[in-house]
């Protein structure tokens, strides 16, 4: 358990965002995780550029969920076939 889990009583995660996938970053934002920044103007930067970059990535994420959902729909996942 590192220093900042042992303080908080919690499990954490740190994570560098900068160097993160837009799909991750974007859930991060909707789900109001505390990001901690020392540059307001850059943190705001960040976002805008990084909600940018996912919203003209949302074509491509909704065609691959669509596509997998597809294919997951036809597996068993290990049950027995009803008759």
């Amino acid at each position: 358990m590192s220093e900042f889990e042992t303080l908080l009583k919690a499990r954490i995660d740190i994570v560098d965002l900068e160097c993160s996938r837009p799909y991750f970053i974007n859930q991060l934002l909707q789900n109001n995780t505390l990001v901690i920044y020392k540059n307001i103007h850059r943190r705001v930067g960040f976002e805008v550029r990084s909600r940018r970059v996912y919203f003209d990535m949302v074509p491509f994420y909704d065609l691959y969920h669509k596509k997998h959902w597809k294919d997951l729909s036809g597996v068993n996942h290990g049950r027995a076939k009803c008759h």
